[in-house]
């Protein structure tokens, strides 16, 4: 008994085309998470006036805030370069062309800067130049009646102080000490809203140093002589006591 076989092929059911390749023609397929730029450049472009208004305001406003409401200051800088005591005769070096940057040759380079920067940094010359030139009204000229040269604040407690100015370091908004330590240059800056009174502190300031060097600092040699004389001072004495005994 024989059995015939079949050998039809069975049909396979035809797929789905996939739909980048249907009409016979292969177009690129968007997925939905891509950015459609040109969709968004039409919105933008939609609201090219409304951007154009708000960005022409926030510029208006900017520029009228800063030359009506913010003060107009003013930056004097002067640059210090301390020389050997053989060179301390060079004071005045030279003035920058165009600006209010002076470099000054000072005395008082004998490697030891820091001690320099310590003072033109401390209370003791903040103090100075507050009491010497009566800049508590201008670091406060809010609160000071120009008219009647007085506080407006009646209670003492209440009214501006030098201990609070030192205190709360008002004093570093206008004055500012920086050092370059591979140079050995310090510069110093003061800001004010007049240019000439901001020149003329600066002035202020080098001739406290001037006289801080000439009167009160000490170099390594010095301090070094002054032991060496107590010493001997007090090996002379020595030696007459023991010779009256």
């Amino acid at each position: 008994m024989s059995s015939q076989i079949d050998k039809t092929p069975e049909k396979v059911p035809a797929q789905a085309e996939p739909a980048c390749y249907q009409n016979g023609s292969r177009q690129y397929q968007v997925d939905d998470d891509d950015i459609d730029l040109l969709e968004y450049w039409n919105v933008i472009w939609g609201g090219r006036y409304f951007i154009t208004i708000v960005t022409g305001v926030c510029t208006l406003v900017a520029v009228l805030v800063t030359l009506y409401v913010l003060p107009v200051t003013f930056r004097s800088e002067a640059v210090l370069q301390p020389v050997a005591a053989e060179q301390s005769s060079i004071n005045k070096l030279s003035s920058l062309t165009g600006g209010l940057t002076s470099v000054l040759g000072i005395g008082g380079g004998d490697g030891n800067n820091q001690q320099l920067v310590d003072f033109l940094s401390s209370r003791n010359l903040k103090q100075r130049l507050i009491e010497k030139y009566e800049l508590l009204p201008r670091l406060y000229a809010d609160a000071w009646d120009t008219e009647q040269k007085k506080w407006k604040e009646t209670d003492p407690e209440k009214q501006p102080s030098l201990i609070k100015v030192l205190q709360r370091n008002t004093l570093n908004k206008m004055f500012s000490v920086a050092t370059n330590n591979k140079t050995a240059l310090i510069t110093l800056a003061w800001v004010d809203e007049d240019p000439a009174f901001a020149s003329l502190m600066l002035e202020r300031v080098i001739q406290e140093l001037k006289h801080y060097l000439e009167f009160e600092y000490e170099t390594d040699a010095q301090r070094e002589r002054v032991f060496t004389e107590e010493q001997l001072k007090k090996t002379k004495h020595e030696l007459e006591f023991w010779e009256q005994q």
